[in-house]
């Protein structure tokens, strides 16, 4: 057979420019000398913060419902605490249209279960319900209020009263709703783990209607501690097993994916772990340049970009349980440190300075050339982070990623692969994709 070269020229110039942020970082605990954690952080319309979590130095039982309204430096306006003489806390809230706070969590005071309550803006209690428990509720256009629950669907009325509820047994059996997140169509996707189903991966609209359902989803991990929907389908994080150690000894790692919105199939996935250290995630959220933040252990905060490669990371301390990014390109994470809870602001890039000067990148490049033979050669510039592509065959479908360290070099490619068509998209910073041929 007459084998012929193929030359093929792929360039891509990307210049990055990094916007200035608008006010300095600050890190901040506040609490007592008991146990006190925070569980979730929202940013309000004026640059100020709503913060709620569960405080055991400052209630009256073992632990107690808290909520505080921050300034936009991190000093506190006001606090309130709620709860009985057990255990009480708080884990998600939503400001409501009179700009007051729909808040739930959990009590073992009041009964054992979900606990709503709708406060006006001071955070003084209107009225207050107890279902079972809960993992997302919202306002609805009507006035009332959407629950859902580990058990099931629930819909409330203006004043918290039950008017309509709904179970999963006949999707999920004995399995329980263990994270919920609304979608950009006006549903809510959903997962289900526990009993012999394993764990499922549903959406469902605001009836409670199951819409569809993925049951034989595989997240790969021992549960998934936040759900929410990506750029491309649905991303999740949580821990995963890592290696066994010496002496049969386990330990977690982080891991995060995005699934498809068709099959649950893995669209990207990492795994971040170092032996004998034990790390999670427990919150991610897409960004507003197309990437993702994750709030985890020991990285307070991990930077990818939109095919899951990290950008940057920074440790902080402590725990954190909660990230979102704010108005002005940075983000506020909430969590627990030394006992006490904890909040940080951070810039763009997770630093606690101003970052004043504008920053351009160097040019982006790479270049691909398929000669006789089944392998290919590429070479790559000025890619700080190291170079990753994916490979594509014809059918459009992934066969195969480089990852290369370095920020510049040469990678040899296909020597395992069939003979064909193939596409190289690099995700280093370039969408561009190009065509190669490997040859006999």
């Amino acid at each position: 057979m007459l084998r012929k070269p193929l030359f093929i020229l792929l360039a891509a110039t990307t210049f990055a420019v990094i916007p200035k942020t608008i006010y300095a970082g600050w890190m901040r605990t506040y609490g007592g000398d008991e146990a006190d954690r925070g569980y979730y952080v929202q940013e309000l319309n004026d640059g100020s913060f709503v913060v709620l979590g569960e405080t055991k130095s400052l209630g009256a039982g073992e632990t107690d419902l808290w909520l505080l309204k921050l300034y936009i430096d991190g000093d506190t306006a006001w606090t309130r605490i709620y709860g009985g003489e057990s255990w009480d806390h708080g884990s998600r809230l939503e400001v409501t249209d009179d700009e007051g706070y729909l808040i739930f969590g959990g009590t073992r005071s009041f009964g054992d279960g979900s606990w709503v309550l709708k406060t006006d803006s001071m955070g003084d209690t209107l009225w207050t319900q107890v279902l079972s428990e809960a993992g997302y509720t919202e306002q609805t256009p009507d006035g009332g209020y959407l629950v859902i629950g580990l058990g099931g669907f629930y819909r409330l009325d203006s004043a918290g009263e039950v008017i309509y509820s709904k179970d999963y047994d006949e999707y999920f059996g004995t399995s329980v709703i263990a994270c919920s997140s609304p979608t950009s169509d006006g549903c809510y996707i959903i997962t289900a783990s526990g009993s012999y189903h394993g764990k499922c991966l549903a959406k469902i609209d605001d009836t409670g209607e199951v819409v569809w359902q993925f049951s034989q989803f595989h997240p790969r991990l021992n549960f998934i501690n936040y759900l929410h929907e990506g750029h491309q389908g649905y991303v999740f994080v949580g821990p995963t097993w890592g290696p066994e150690l010496p002496d049969s000894v386990q330990h977690f790692d982080l891991r995060a994916a995005e699934v498809d919105t068709v099959y649950g199939y893995d669209i990207w996935s990492i795994e971040y772990g170092s032996s004998p250290a034990w790390e999670d995630g427990y919150c991610i959220k897409p960004t507003a340049d197309g990437g993702y933040i994750i709030a985890g252990d020991p990285w307070t905060l991990l930077k990818l970009d939109g095919q899951g490669y990290d950008i940057w990371a920074h440790e902080y301390g402590g725990v954190p349980r909660y990230v979102e990014q704010t108005s002005d390109g940075g983000y506020i994470v909430v969590g627990e440190k030394g006992g006490d809870l904890f909040i940080v602001k951070t810039d763009s890039l997770g630093n606690l300075g101003i970052k004043e000067e504008t920053v351009i990148n160097p040019p982006l490049s790479f270049e691909v050339v398929a000669s006789i033979g089944p392998q290919i050669v590429l070479s790559y510039e000025n890619y700080p982070q190291g170079f990753h592509a994916s490979i594509f065959d014809a059918t459009g479908r992934k066969v195969d990623e480089i990852h290369a360290a370095g920020s510049s070099g040469t990678i040899i490619w296909g020597a395992t692969h069939s003979p064909g068509v193939y596409f190289i998209r690099s995700s280093s910073g370039s969408a561009t994709a190009g065509k190669v041929i490997l040859v006999e």
